[in-house]
């Protein structure tokens, strides 16, 4: 448990914040006759010793979660029950506000990540999108989307059952993310579809050869549970500002371009539409050697 320490009244050149590490399931209010004693047997270094020391839990609904800790030095005031009374409800209040923040912190993840890879939910990829596209039209950068699918995965959740299947998920998420830089974004957006935002992307070759990179990655089988399974993804790709300038019609052709490769004749090729939004052409990549 972490305290923190503050002094009402302190000597020169003291600073008046320190931390010490603590367990305080109840309120400790220190005098001049138990200080000394008291901090010795908690094993508390503190340089010259205070006057008075008085301590509060930081007490949640389920937890305690801090300390708010007040300390007078020689030349100061000496604690009473009565501010110890004060300081309690001062915690009170403090751990109330820290407890509301930590839940909107929660919320605001539940919000902007899928709970079973981590990775950004659909909503948080839209406005991740949005940003990006409106950085590339600033700074006449591109961009691509890549839009993935694993082929056949309702057949392991069919077989093996959904638990395995949520753990292949995770374990395609994981993969994912080490086929792409810190500043590009990986997001799920349905049960086994992602998305890779890749952006500064100078040439549409680069593209591809990130498609490619995450073929391989996935080429290789998953161990999960005893199990050995192999799975690959169907990848369709749209770039901008060739295939549109905003998110949903980016999105658009690259999911378009991903079932175009998901019902191709070649196995699991890599697919990128080539023209404009009102068209439908596309180019056809051969899969990886040894991909299965």
């Amino acid at each position: 448990m972490w305290m923190s320490t503050s002094g009402r009244q302190n000597p020169p050149n003291r600073p008046v914040r320190s931390m010490q590490r603590l367990s305080l399931p109840d309120p400790l209010l220190l005098t001049q006759d138990t200080v000394a004693a008291r901090l010795e047997a908690l094993q508390i270094s503190v340089g010259t010793h205070p006057l008075c020391w008085l301590a509060v839990p930081l007490s949640s609904h389920k937890d305690t979660i801090g300390v708010l800790v007040v300390k007078s030095y020689p030349g100061g005031v000496c604690y009473s029950e009565k501010d110890q009374e004060l300081l309690q409800f001062v915690s009170t209040q403090i751990a109330t506000v820290i407890e509301r923040q930590q839940m909107r912190v929660r919320m605001e993840h539940m919000a902007q990540y899928d709970q079973l890879t981590t990775l950004p939910n659909r909503g948080f990829l839209y406005d991740r999108l949005k940003v990006a596209l409106s950085t590339a039209r600033r700074e006449q950068a591109r961009l691509s989307l890549l839009y993935l699918d694993l082929d056949k995965f309702k057949q392991v959740n069919d077989t093996l059952g959904h638990h395995i299947g949520d753990l292949l998920l995770q374990e395609v998420a994981m993969r994912l993310k080490q086929c792409v830089r810190e500043s590009d974004t990986v997001a799920r957006v349905g049960g086994d579809e992602f998305v890779v935002l890749l952006q500064h992307v100078q040439l549409p070759e680069q593209a591809v050869l990130v498609a490619e990179k995450i073929r391989n990655a996935l080429n290789h089988p998953f161990t999960i549970d005893g199990h050995s399974l192999n799975i690959m993804p169907s990848i369709g790709i749209a770039h901008s500002p060739e295939h549109g300038d905003d998110e949903q019609q980016l999105l658009k052709h690259a999911d378009k371009a991903m079932y175009f490769a998901k019902n191709s004749a070649n196995q699991n090729p890599i697919n990128i539409e080539q023209d404009g939004p009102g068209n439908a052409a596309h180019v056809e990549l051969p899969a990886l050697p040894g991909a299965t």
